[in-house]
């Protein structure tokens, strides 16, 4: 608001200089609910919905939501991996991700929201054995950061495009 009322000239219009009480009410009232609002939301929460949302059972929603726990502890702790590999894998899930997001929204996946769930879990084990040999382990980190991008509000497993 600031900013546009700065940048405003006077003339043609001087009322767009102007920021009346009101207006910066309104704003800092909405700013407030949007941080009550979001401080009121348990983490896992979106995830919670989304995994509802595309028909899967109580049981795999406490299972994504334990593995985003881990990844978020280990993401943070980053006491096993370097800080350079945590963010390739970072990158490399978001990569993934965006290609099943798309492919599934143009219709390129003919699949309902479990399989394609299903799909992106899969592709997280596949992008696990992509990995050298010699390396540990890493499925149920990259599995945690699928549905830590997922609770983020980045990807949902239904068609619906909001």
């Amino acid at each position: 608001m600031a900013k546009t009322a700065g940048s405003a000239k006077w003339l043609p219009d001087p009322l767009k200089k102007i920021i009346t009480r009101e207006e910066v009410r309104a704003w800092w009232e909405e700013r407030i609910t949007e941080m009550l609002d979001g401080a009121s939301t348990r983490s896992g929460g979106k995830l919670a919905t989304k995994l509802t949302e595309a028909g899967l059972p109580a049981e795999m929603t406490a299972l994504a939501a334990a593995l985003r726990r881990d990844y978020a502890s280990e993401a943070r702790a980053s006491r096993y991996l370097d800080a350079s590999d945590v963010d390739q894998l970072q990158r490399r899930v978001r990569s993934e991700v965006a290609t099943l997001r798309a492919k599934y929204l143009a219709g390129e996946l003919d699949l309902d929201p479990v399989q394609f769930h299903s799909l992106c879990v899969s592709r997280m084990d596949d992008l696990n054995t992509e990995r050298d040999d010699t390396e540990e382990d890493r499925s149920a980190f990259l599995k945690g950061c699928l549905y830590d991008i997922t609770d983020r509000c980045l990807l949902r497993f239904t068609r619906r495009v909001l």
